[in-house]
């Protein structure tokens, strides 16, 4: 499992579209997650394993509005 941090920038289609973008271009992308209050920062896991998966789904849930999880190329 890697985590790859990611400054989002001003890509066309916004944040949702670059995230999208990075998500296939890094194959293994099992999942992400965006944060969005105050915040232009997205963390891509790769080859994450269901434990993961799950204990990620779980903190951005405690996030509330401010993160968002989503599903990768590769999602799992």
């Amino acid at each position: 499992m890697a985590i790859i941090y990611h400054h989002n920038s001003r890509f066309k289609g916004g944040h949702a579209a670059e995230n999208l973008y990075w998500s296939e271009q890094l194959e293994t992308c099992s999942f992400a997650v965006r944060f969005r209050a105050y915040s232009a920062r997205t963390f891509f896991v790769l080859n994450a394993d269901a434990k993961a998966t799950a204990a990620a789904k779980s903190w951005v849930s405690c996030m509330g509005e401010k993160a968002e999880f989503v599903l990768g190329a590769n999602g799992t």
